[in-house]
Order: C-alpha cells, then sequence, then structure tokens
C-alpha cells in the first residue's frame, strides 16, 4: 500500500537473511532499502524451521498508543530482489492493530474489510448480470427479432425494457464500485485507475444512449433518422464492448475470482455463438428475398414488353 513504512525480511540465495527498512511510494515497488518517516534504531530477522521471524527497534512520532499494520508474504526473485505479493485470500486479510501498552493485536475492523468484499462481489454481480449479459441480450434482441415480421412491434418493445434493466442494474453497480473507489480515483492502483475510468465511460455513454433513445429518437422516416442510426449503433456497440472488456479487468484486480471469470468467458462465448448463428440466418433470408425481388421485377419487366396480340 503506497504511504506505508515497511519492514523487510528474506532469505537470500546465498542462505543468509536480510533485514531492513523500506518506504513504499508506489505499486510496483520492489521494497528497495531506505530510510522510514520515523526514527528506526535496529533492525534484524533470523529464519528457522521455516518461520521468519523480524525483529525491530523504533520509535513512532508522538508515541501513539494504538498503531495499524498490515504483513504480507512475497516471493523473492533470483537476483535476491521481492516480487509483488498475492492480491487474494490471506493477503487481504493480514492486517491488524498494535496495542503498545498491552501488547495485543486485534482484529477489530475485519469486519469492514469483509463487508468491502461482499460490496466487491456485489459490485462485479450487478455489472456482470446489467453491462455484460442483458446489454449484449438486448441488442441481440433489436438486431434479430425485428427481421421477423411475425414480431410487428414487439422487438422493440422486448428490446427497450431489456436495455433498461440493464442500465438499473448497472447503474446501482456503478454507483458501488464509486463508493468502493473512494473520494479519488488516485488512490487506486494503476489497474484499478483503469477499470474504474472504464466504468465512468460506460456509464456516461450508456446514460447518453439512453436519453437519445427515449427523447431524441426521430421518426423513422425522418430525413435525420438515419445519423441517429449511426450514433445509436456507435454508442450502443461500444458500451457493449467496453462493458464485457471492463468485466475481464475487474476479474484480473483479484485472483481468487477465477471460477467467476470462467463462468462469465462461458456465458459471453454462448452469447457470441448465438449472435453468429443469428446473423448467418439473418443474412440467408435476406439474399433470399433480394432474390426473390429481382426474380419479380424481371418477370414484371419481361410482362411489360411482351407485344400486343394481334385482334384478328
Amino acid at each position: 500500500m503506497v504511504g506505508s513504512q515497511a519492514f523487510v525480511a528474506f532469505q537470500k540465495s546465498d542462505g543468509t537473511v536480510a533485514a531492513y527498512t523500506s518506504p513504499i511510494t508506489s505499486y510496483g515497488t520492489t521494497l528497495e532499502e531506505g530510510s522510514l518517516s520515523f526514527e528506526v534504531h535496529e533492525v534484524s530477522a533470523s529464519f528457522e524451521d521455516g518461520t521468519m521471524i523480524l525483529y525491530a527497534s523504533f520509535q513512532l512520532r508522538g508515541n501513539p498508543k494504538l498503531v495499524n499494520h498490515v504483513w504480507q508474504e512475497r516471493l523473492v526473485s533470483d537476483d535476491d530482489s521481492c516480487l509483488s505479493h498475492a492480491l487474494s485470500g490471506g493477503n487481504f486479510k493480514s492486517f491488524g492493530r498494535v496495542d503498545f501498552l498491552t501488547g495485543k493485536v486485534s482484529d477489530r475492523d475485519s469486519h469492514k474489510q469483509n463487508s468491502k468484499i461482499l460490496l466487491r462481489k456485489v459490485h462485479g454481480i450487478l455489472n456482470g448480470i446489467g453491462w455484460g449479459i442483458l446489454m449484449p441480450i438486448g441488442a441481440i434482441m433489436g438486431r434479430y427479432l425485428k427481421q421477423l415480421e411475425a414480431t410487428g412491434s414487439t422487438w422493440f418493445r422486448l428490446h427497450r425494457a431489456c436495455q433498461i434493466l440493464a442500465y438499473i442494474i448497472g447503474t446501482i453497480g456503478f454507483a458501488l464500485g464509486i463508493f468502493l473507489s473512494g473520494p479519488s480515483l488516485s488512490s487506486l492502483s494503476p489497474y484499478g485507475f483503469v477499470h474504474a475510468s472504464i466504468g465512468i465511460v460506460v456509464f456516461v455513454s450508456a446514460t447518453v444512449q439512453v436519453l437519445a433513445a427515449i427523447f431524441l429518437r426521430p421518426d423513422k422516416h425522418h430525413k435525420a433518422r438515419i445519423f441517429w442510426n449511426i450514433f445509436h449503433y456507435v454508442v450502443g456497440y461500444g458500451v457493449i464492448f467496453l462493458s464485457v472488456f471492463n468485466m475481464f479487468r475487474g476479474f484480473s484486480l483479484s485472483n481468487s475470482y477465477h471460477g467467476w471469470k470462467n463462468a462469465y468467458f462461458g456465458v459471453i462465448v454462448s452469447l457470441g455463438c448465438v449472435g453468429l448463428i443469428l446473423e448467418a440466418i439473418t443474412w440467408f433470408f435476406f439474399c433470399k428475398r433480394r432474390n426473390k425481388k429481382e426474380m419479380n421485377l424481371k418477370e414484371t419487366s419481361a410482362d411489360d414488353n411482351i407485344p400486343p396480340q394481334e385482334i384478328v
């Protein structure tokens, strides 16, 4: 975590144990040695029976009684530099509060962390259902159901209902994401910042799309209708593409969602296969109707060129 003051200990490739301090100034840190923001008198460590024990003597500013602390376990590369730690499982729960008067360590804030984890899952589920599944299904309805003459205007009502429902669910998920990101996006990791930024673009674009569809859609015979159609298609498919892409960006933020990622990948592949099949069927019937129309025109033209019969 950026801003943390770290005590580092690990066993080198030659078998000796390194122990030092490292101020964390970026998310890509390799825990380079450096001075902390408070006075440190001594740092040492021992490694016995697979257990690393770190010893430190330091003086905190203001002599606080309670201090929050976290601990992480990383891998070490062949050149004795620290690699990134995992972002799932125990790494999310490795925090506590030290009481220097009693020497006790409490996890009084663990329920808050568990609540955040739950909110992240709800955020992902709502966004996955809204932007990531219902929105593509609504686009499929709008693209292919209207090709069936028997549906009449039913296809439009189904398309509109599905997209409005997707927007409502996705907006709730987006609001949870804003709540989880905190007051400033700058506090997020680079991956989190990109994920949040794409989410904002998706929400704003979808909002413009919905408002334009409700209030600015011209009559289908209006001369400006073709420009509105282009806007509607470009923004609509753009929102779907960014939504699906951002879902996988969200999965990449945690290593504990592989099952969910695989399940969502299966859903997207299935929808893609359905879309390809319907696209092929649509083009087949389109070509068939066009050929039939051309044959009718040729027959009509031939009939028009038949010379009049001589009356006897």
